[in-house]
């Protein structure tokens, strides 16, 4: 059938509330075939107790107050010892309880449709930083900063964030838009401003790989820079055959279109040593380091030159 049925069928089938692990066209191809039923497992979303949330009245305060405190974890080419970029992740510092990680938060903010609010409170800290430490972590690495496909339907969206670089003299080029697979990109508008911002000069990443709506098909269509697996498929692959098949295919295809891809959610070292074996060279996850404020990012990043001149050295 043509793609549109397809993705129209698609699309009744998510208002029936079903779980949809994707699509297939024939011939089946047993690689995407186990793509989609690793799927049952790891593209449920987790419920949140309401008790464990936010309530809408308290984010609000906490915007308005600005108690924005961002954290910031490192991909690394663990093969040349590149920092490669820098994930920016949101967190509230709160008077009261401390700080308050995003998960208590965030499903509130796209609830109450306010990811654009949060997103506009977290970019002029995380450009400001990114600016000041940029020399000190190498001069080469990027920022990335977490876009959900929601907000892709804000046409001021790429203006917003060009404004927030050119505040610290920072350029399209040293940030990475990363687009999570938690919802489909499938509006006229979000489709316009995915292509704007790489237009524009934006790096675009596709940030959960594995756990949402994006096949390996689809991979070529959209102009992505940037593939990141979700930590879903990296864990526990050093015994899991059938991850490892999905990984190093996805791999060749990154390959042959040239995307960089990422590994996310590290933090075996047996998983390392399997994801090396498939040649998979950055690296994203506690193994390397925990998310961190950019000063201790910066003190990391010194001791990661040292330890891995040393190793260098050792080899040689």
């Amino acid at each position: 059938l043509e793609q549109k049925i397809i993705e129209f069928t698609q699309e009744i089938v998510r208002g029936m509330e079903l779980h949809l692990l994707g699509s297939l066209t024939k011939p089946f191809e047993k690689t995407v075939v186990a793509f989609m039923v690793k799927r049952i497992g790891i593209s449920k979303p987790e419920k949140i107790a309401p008790e464990n949330l936010m309530r809408v009245s308290e984010l609000t305060r906490a915007l308005d107050h600005d108690y924005i405190l961002p954290y910031y974890q490192p991909k690394v080419n663990f093969r040349t010892g590149e920092l490669v970029g820098l994930e920016s992740l949101i967190r509230l510092d709160l008077p009261t309880s401390g700080i308050t990680t995003p998960d208590k938060f965030l499903p509130v903010a796209e609830q109450f449709e306010m990811m654009d609010q949060v997103t506009a409170a977290m970019l002029g800290h995380v450009c400001k930083d990114f600016s000041a430490a940029r020399e000190q972590l190498g001069g080469k690495s990027s920022l990335a900063v977490n876009v959900s496909p929601f907000e892709l339907n804000n046409n001021k969206l790429p203006q917003h964030l060009k404004k927030a670089l050119e505040k610290y003299d920072l350029t399209p080029d040293h940030m990475v838009v990363e687009i999570t697979e938690n919802s489909p990109l499938r509006t006229e508008t979000q489709l316009k401003n995915f292509n704007r911002l790489r237009i524009q000069g934006f790096n675009l990443s596709l940030d959960d790989y594995g756990s949402g709506f994006t096949n390996l098909y689809q991979l070529k269509s959209l102009p992505f820079n940037e593939i990141k697996i979700d930590r879903a498929l990296c864990h526990g692959i050093w015994q899991d055959k059938v991850l490892q098949i999905i990984v190093e295919s996805t791999r060749r295809v990154c390959d042959e279109l040239n995307l960089r891809l990422v590994a996310e959610g590290v933090s075996d070292p047996r998983d390392f040593q399997m994801l090396d074996k498939l040649g998979i060279d950055v690296i994203q996850g506690y193994l390397f380091c925990r998310p961190r404020t950019m000063n201790e990012v910066i003190q990391w990043y010194g001791l990661w030159q040292r330890t891995f001149a040393g190793d260098t050295r050792a080899q040689r």
